[in-house]
């Protein structure tokens, strides 16, 4: 089993950069990494360029989220597709934990992990 990531980003450069070193610090490689970048006009664009490995689909419009989602979903061919926005950033074990979630529930569609304020100083472990 395997998983990919996609990002949609719009306007998201304060974000973006923790948000990629997230996905490639991964213990458990992400098979490809997508960003659908919403014709951001910020530096977003300019991030996306120091990632190797990244794939980028820069969109000219602004084609909403569930379209852009969809884009960076066709971008993959893994069995596990993580879709987010560019402010989310993953513990370096979601990938692993992820995996063996679906392993152990081969029924489930979906997981939603625990979110939590990235602007609050205190962390909640499970």
């Amino acid at each position: 089993m395997d998983i990919s990531a996609v990002v949609v980003s719009y306007n998201s450069e304060k974000f973006l950069g923790q948000n990629l070193d997230s996905l490639f610090q991964q213990t458990v490689p992400f098979q490809r990494v997508v960003v659908v970048d919403n014709a951001s006009r910020d530096g977003s664009r300019a991030v996306l360029g120091s990632y190797a490995g990244l794939q980028a689909l820069l969109l000219p419009v602004n084609i909403g989220y569930a379209a852009a989602a969809n884009r960076g979903i066709r971008g993959t061919d893994s069995e596990l597709v993580r879709v987010a926005n560019a402010d989310i950033f993953l513990d370096a074990e979601f990938n692993r934990r992820a995996l063996e979630f679906f392993t152990d529930h081969p029924q489930a569609g979906l997981l939603s992990p625990l979110l939590l304020r990235f602007d609050l100083e205190k962390r909640i472990f499970d």
